[in-house]
């Protein structure tokens, strides 16, 4: 069984306006949140092949702090990828497809909406809301993406981290 771990990059900075929204960094508590969820998953022992993102500086910055945590212990692939900025879930999906056939467990990094909305497509899920940081773990079991194809194994956030 395949497995896909979503996350939401982690908070951003508005500090400078003169940045398009592609170029917003994390803010200070961006760079604890990412730190936070990539602890949370080396605590929990989760196994991930590869990650990709979109590749707007937020969730770059996101994606670096978990695979640098991650990688650690083995080699892990990391690929930025632009069209999965500002993007309709049917795109994420094909993007995703592409790779899942090549690895048993892709962690992807993207935006809300988009986000939120993949989650309750692909799975079982009902969220409203994925907040910054925010970690969705789902199995799949179908041979793709599509709609319905995984159980929502895990949702965590920051603030949820906190009361474990």
């Amino acid at each position: 069984m395949k497995r896909l771990y979503v996350v939401r990059h982690a908070d951003s900075s508005w500090d400078n306006r003169l940045l398009s929204d592609f170029e917003r960094p994390l803010s200070n508590k961006g760079h604890l949140e990412a730190q936070q969820i990539s602890d949370y998953l080396i605590n929990k022992n989760y196994k991930v092949d590869f990650i990709i993102h979109s590749s707007a500086e937020r969730t770059t910055e996101t994606a670096k702090y978990i695979h640098q945590n991650l990688s650690k212990n083995n080699a892990l692939k990391i690929f930025s990828e632009k069209l999965l900025y500002l993007t309709e879930v049917n795109d994420v999906i094909k993007i995703l497809n592409i790779y899942l056939k090549d690895y048993q467990s892709i962690l992807y990094v993207g935006h809300n909406p988009t986000i939120t909305s993949l989650v309750n497509y692909i799975s079982n899920a009902n969220i409203d809301h994925i907040p910054s940081s925010g970690l969705s773990v789902i199995d799949i079991n179908k041979y793709r993406l599509q709609k319905s194809s995984g159980d929502l194994i895990e949702f965590i956030y920051p603030k949820k981290i906190k009361f474990l």
